[in-house]
């Protein structure tokens, strides 16, 4: 948390909050204390992606920027704190989420956070979406667990496909970056991502 909390100092200026709100795993652990032993990512949905500004770049170093086009099927923008060493990742409000979150505080911030029975949606949208070839994480199981106890429901019946993910340890080219090319949102090298984050 303290990482979390000092990536937050340097990160907050280059947001408009209005347009996001905190999901994945800082979002389930808000909900349900005790859910993860660390902090390895923040994950933000938002309902433009400008609104995190093009000044996160004077801060931050861009691993991903993807600017839906021919090849890219959706935005994405992957930010690292070279401070704290955090994993920032920020994706499109395709849900409508955002609009439904609620304000909590978390130390001296209050932050708009996707509601418990969204982040459940999604993780049942996760897992029903995974197959043979291409599983999911075993920790979207365990969160959908967490959160179905926390709000009084039943999972459903589901056929599970999961396996821990593998993150690349070779700094190849992102194809996705490679077509949104933007001056804006200059990408880092590969390999000051991988000596931060020890993965790509």
């Amino acid at each position: 948390m303290d990482r979390l909390a000092l990536s937050l100092e340097r990160l907050l200026p280059h947001l408009a909050l209005e347009d996001l709100a905190v999901t994945g795993g800082v979002a389930l652990e808000l909900h349900v204390p005790g859910s993860r032993t660390e902090v390895a990512d923040l994950d933000l949905v938002a309902r433009r992606m400008d609104a995190v500004a093009t000044t996160v770049a004077r801060e931050f170093l861009i691993s991903h920027h993807h600017a839906p086009g021919r090849g890219v099927p959706k935005a994405m923008l992957q930010l690292v704190d070279p401070v704290s060493r955090m994993r920032v990742d920020v994706f499109p409000d395709l849900a409508g989420v955002v609009k439904r979150a609620g304000w909590v505080r978390m130390q001296r911030w209050v932050l708009p956070v996707v509601r418990a029975e969204d982040l459940l949606a999604h993780k049942l949208q996760t897992l029903r979406k995974a197959s043979a070839t291409r599983p999911e994480d075993p920790k979207h199981w365990h969160d959908a667990r967490r959160l179905a106890l926390h709000l009084g429901e039943e999972l459903p019946d589901l056929e599970l496909y999961l396996a821990p993910s593998v993150y690349g340890t070779a700094p190849m080219p992102c194809e996705r970056c490679q077509r949104s090319t933007d001056a804006t949102r200059p990408l880092a090298p590969r390999e000051a991502i991988f000596t931060l984050l020890g993965y790509i």
